[in-house]
């Protein structure tokens, strides 16, 4: 091989490596991002569940933020989250998911089509449980409640997951709410 030849070869290899080479290193970078985005949607998860009433209480008082209602005597409900101020559909079923204290929260048409979520990849949920209510069962997952909110001459499946189960009362709020998220943004 000449050295025109063989200095041409080692150029197309250095330029092929350089290009895998800043992929790879985009991919890795792309993989980071969404696992410290998992991470704290995991901590924020552990840190809703895990924390005793008492501790929490105890915690938010001596950090300085502290519900002004003891933990005994607070409803399944937090009145004092704002539905209004949300500025998206995403946002405000955020907001319902906090108010709640639901772990997710999915909205599907009656086809099983996602309305709206705040999981990652809500497809399969949405389709599963809407076809579950419209046969009229109950899921065999007891951390999931479904609701049906009428929407324009149609039922919205609502898909609800909690640590415990939602109590009737806050569950008419909740259809409520999302029949206002559903005015506001649908």
């Amino acid at each position: 091989m000449d050295p025109t030849g063989y200095t041409l070869f080692l150029l197309t290899f250095v330029a092929i490596t350089a290009v895998i080479l800043v992929i790879a290193v985009a991919g890795c970078l792309y993989w980071i991002v969404n696992l410290r985005t998992d991470l704290a949607m995991i901590v924020d998860l552990h840190q809703r569940v895990t924390l005793q009433p008492q501790v929490k209480s105890s915690l938010e008082q001596h950090l300085g933020y502290a519900d002004p209602v003891p933990a005994e005597s607070q409803s399944t409900v937090r009145s004092e989250i704002d539905l209004a101020g949300a500025e998206s559909m995403q946002a405000h079923l955020s907001a319902i998911g906090e108010k709640y204290s639901l772990t997710s929260f999915t909205l599907a048409s009656s086809d099983g089509l996602v309305i709206g979520s705040t999981r990652p990849d809500p497809q399969e949920e949405a389709a599963e449980f809407s076809y579950l209510y419209l046969q009229g069962k109950t899921p065999d997952e007891k951390e999931v409640t479904l609701i049906g909110v009428p929407h324009k001459g149609e039922t919205v499946i609502g898909v609800a997951r909690t640590m415990r189960q939602i109590p009737g009362d806050a569950l008419e709020l909740l259809k409520n709410d999302v029949g206002d998220a559903l005015q506001r943004w649908v």
